[in-house]
């Protein structure tokens, strides 16, 4: 029998009404689940942590200040602080007294001009990171992991630190390296490219009238630019000195702004960073120095070093060198010009042994920018050309007390150009004291070793003059364990894997 129009629309009605309540349901359903699955992974596993303090800076940031050097104009991060300080930059070493305020410079510093401003005032939050919470239920943290953990003193507090030593090792730190069992830790190439800390970039170079921290031989060869221009400019100015032959260079642009130009000449000549290289934190204000706990900022000479650079030959008379020198002892790597023989060596010297070590990599380039990196940590020679990895050495020898450091470019014959340079240093770890450790950690006065028990661990923060960590308070016990601290989410500009 046929249905009225009516009873239809009724039928039809009753149907919307019963459909809309199904989506509510639904959807309220969908929330419920949603948060009940958001609270599980949150407990079991990966949650979200804010960093609060720098103890792991410059590696993770906590509550911070963004600056900007009166000299060579470079912003960096230093740690929030209530009361004025002295800011110190890592690239130039310059100094400026710094108040809360719209001031610019510190009233009473010599440079104070309230026209420049020089602190930005407002208060940055640390970095927010995400934590695997699982993976140390199914494996062991590994050396250099940057882990959370609930804090042994006060286990309702959560502490975030790299991971130094692990369960069942003699552990002892000396001239900034670890030693385990006796034998000296490298860390993996992965995890010391995270752990560079910048000391010089071409980038941002010393004001007209400021001493550029770079020496030249007494050739007069080079030619160093400041804030000059870059590209065609550049070269013509290049080009009036005697000797440089610019014409190899297809495309001006190719050459940067504030480029080493060396000319061509009868033998090769050299650039050095003069500056001694120390542990210096940028991060820190200066006027805490003698707060810290276990020693001073900037108080041990660093030797482990890198360099990262361009370079583009002028010619292919001989090779172009790089130097990374210890203790007066220059570890030098020559890069084959039109050729594919590297060869990295060391004269025989009081404390160091003479080393050769030759192998075949790509050729550089006449008139082409060509990428170099040259490492040298925890005893570990690195060499990438153009992204390829050409020579990696391990110094069987060598463990002495640093006393000088440094970096130096050497041209060929035919002259190059040095451009885009920016140097680095390692994280330089110091013990708790030379004579004693804390008073739940096991110690071998003999030796000057730290003996880690079972299910225990030895943790430091990147931040060695100002962290409170493993060498204050002892072990980590792995039922205090958290999980792996392995991105940082927020800010946007800084997302980047933790390493």
């Amino acid at each position: 029998m046929s249905k009225s129009m009516g009873q239809q629309a009724d039928e039809s009605a009753a149907g919307v009404k019963e459909k809309s309540g199904n989506v509510f349901q639904e959807n309220l359903e969908a929330v419920v689940v949603a948060v009940i699955l958001a609270l599980i992974i949150r407990h079991y596993a990966m949650e979200a942590f804010v960093i609060p303090t720098g103890s792991m800076a410059p590696t993770l940031l906590g509550e911070h200040f963004v600056v900007e050097c009166g000299n060579c104009k470079r912003p960096w991060a230093v740690g929030k602080s209530d009361t004025s300080f002295t800011a110190r930059c890592e690239i130039c070493q310059e100094k400026r007294n710094v108040e809360r305020g719209d001031a610019g410079f510190g009233a009473g510093d010599v440079n104070y001009d309230k026209s420049v401003p020089f602190m930005n005032t407002a208060v940055h939050g640390g970095n927010k990171i995400l934590v695997n919470k699982l993976i140390y239920k199914f494996t062991d943290p590994e050396r250099f992991d940057v882990m959370v953990f609930k804090y042994p003193m006060e286990p309702g507090r959560n502490f975030i630190k790299r991971v130094v030593g692990l369960p069942n090792e003699r552990l002892k730190i000396e001239h900034g390296d670890v030693f385990v069992n006796g034998k000296r830790i490298v860390k993996r190439a992965d995890i010391q490219d995270k752990m560079w800390h910048g000391i010089y970039d071409q980038n941002y170079p010393s004001q007209e009238g400021k001493a550029e921290p770079w020496h030249e031989d007494s050739t007069g060869r080079w030619v160093i630019r400041r804030r000059g221009e870059g590209g065609e400019k550049m070269i013509q100015d290049a080009g009036k000195r005697a000797g440089i032959e610019m014409e190899v260079i297809k495309d001006p642009s190719l050459v940067a702004k504030n480029a080493f130009i060396a000319a061509s000449a009868p033998r090769r000549t050299r650039i050095s960073y003069a500056t001694v290289v120390r542990d210096t934190y940028g991060y820190n204000p200066t006027a805490k120095e003698g707060n810290s706990q276990y020693s001073p900022d900037g108080e041990h000479i660093v030797v482990d070093l890198a360099a990262k650079l361009e370079i583009i030959p002028l010619g292919n008379k001989g090779p172009i060198i790089l130097g990374i020198s210890e203790n007066n002892s220059p570890l030098m790597i020559s890069l084959p010009v039109e050729g594919t023989t590297y060869t990295l060596e060391r004269e025989s010297a009081p404390h160091f042994k003479a080393v050769k070590e030759t192998r075949e990599g790509p050729a550089l380039k006449v008139g082409e920018v060509n990428t170099v990196e040259f490492a040298w940590w925890d005893r570990r020679a690195r060499i990438l050309v153009n992204g390829t990895e050409v020579l990696v050495w391990d110094d069987p020898n060598g463990k002495t007390q640093p006393t000088s450091s440094g970096v130096y470019l050497e041209s060929s014959e035919s002259g190059a150009i040095f451009q885009r340079v920016k140097l680095y240093r390692d994280i330089y770890y110091y013990p708790h004291s030379n004579d004693s450790a804390p008073a739940n950690v096991e110690w071998d006065s003999e030796t000057k070793e730290i003996i880690i028990p079972e299910d225990s661990y030895i943790c430091l923060g990147d931040n060695c003059p100002n962290s409170k960590d493993s060498r204050s308070w002892g072990y980590v016990n792995r039922g205090h364990l958290v999980g792996r601290a392995f991105t940082v989410f927020w800010p946007l500009s800084e997302i980047r894997l933790i390493r």
